[in-house]
């Protein structure tokens, strides 16, 4: 009986792994070793003859594998065998691509700085620089074009008078190519004194309420609101400044508004005071609205309202203006009558 040693201890290390005699003795002839000396390996390892039966729970043994370095079997001297049991292997499981990997790897770092940002980050817009109602922190700010804000309340100067309330906001939005761009508005206008505003006027003024404009300057530069207003610059545009010229144009028409007082214009009796007036403007029709100051000074020195007569006076013509009968009958002294309008004004003394 020939026994190979090699095959005696590949049996036993089957056997000792759970493989039957049978599946072992299968994959030994499978891998073309000799019937009879896988029989006589088996005997001399076991003591018993194999019968070959099917084993469904086991998985078949591994293959023996060949290496050059094998000493040949005696009863197959053509080949070399070397006999070594391969770990069972694990199905079903595909290693990951090293690209998923990174990908993975990606995401996580992303969703953590997210989640970073979110804790610490006020997402609701670029950090402003808020300068408070500091003017001169804004325009500092405006040399660099910096983001910045500020909010000044301001007096709502009608006519040289004190007539109410404001606050302006400015706000520089960053850079635009070359030019830093800037933002103001206007809101919480009040107007709190009326007495010398005419309806119209009135109604131009509330619109300026919550309008706002955009406008440019050269970076490295600064202007100030009243600077863009005074030269109504091209370099703005929006709501506030289109306001703003339509009342420039008005101002500039009642401004416009002079008259004078023609020779033998005025008259005094018993009866009453008659004054005619001349349009002297070549831009608009003198009306009786256009006269702000409509006063007479009685000769008790008391001061009273001299009322208007209706008038729309062209440029060059004439028209009665007062035509008064001093509330009853118009004493036998010196009269003295105060008229303006935002041109210009008269006071004269007339005697009746």
């Amino acid at each position: 009986m020939s026994v190979d040693k090699r095959l005696v201890d590949y049996i036993k290390e089957g056997l000792r792994r759970g493989y039957t005699i049978d599946s072992l003795k299968k994959a030994m002839i499978e891998q073309d070793c000799d019937p009879v000396d896988v029989e006589d390996s088996i005997k001399a390892s076991t003591g018993i003859k194999s019968v070959l039966q099917k084993i469904p729970d086991v998985p078949p043994p591994p293959k023996i594998k060949e290496t050059p370095s094998h000493p040949e079997v005696p009863e197959a001297p053509k080949k070399k065998y070397h006999f070594t049991i391969d770990r069972p292997k694990i199905t079903g499981f595909k290693k990951p691509d090293k690209r998923i990997i990174i990908l993975i790897i990606i995401a996580a770092t992303a969703m953590a700085a997210i989640i970073t940002l979110t804790l610490f980050v006020d997402f609701t817009g670029p950090m402003i620089k808020d300068c408070g109602d500091n003017q001169t922190c804004f325009l500092e700010a405006q040399e660099n074009c910096t983001l910045a804000k500020v909010r000044i309340e301001q007096p709502a100067t009608i006519f040289m008078t004190n007539s109410g309330s404001s606050y302006l906001y400015e706000e520089i939005k960053g850079k635009e190519n070359d030019r830093c761009v800037l933002y103001f508005k206007i809101d919480g206008l009040q107007i709190t004194n009326t007495s010398n505003i005419d309806s119209e006027f009135l109604d131009l003024l509330n619109q300026i309420d919550g309008s706002g404009m955009t406008c440019r300057i050269h970076t490295g530069t600064t202007k100030t609101f009243e600077e863009f207003m005074t030269t109504m610059s091209k370099d703005c545009n929006g709501s506030l400044l289109n306001i703003y010229i339509t009342l420039h144009n008005y101002l500039q028409t009642m401004f416009s508004k002079s008259f004078e007082i023609p020779i033998d214009g005025a008259d005094c009796d018993s009866n009453g005071i008659g004054i005619m007036v001349a349009n002297t403007n070549y831009q608009a029709n003198l009306r009786d609205e256009d006269f702000t100051l409509h006063i007479v000074t009685l000769p008790d020195g008391t001061n009273q309202t001299l009322p208007l007569e209706d008038i729309e006076i062209q440029s060059g013509g004439s028209g009665l203006l007062v035509d008064w009968d001093c509330d009853g009958t118009c004493e036998s002294d010196y009269y003295t009558i105060h008229l303006g309008t935002m041109a210009n004004s008269v006071n004269f003394r007339i005697l009746c």
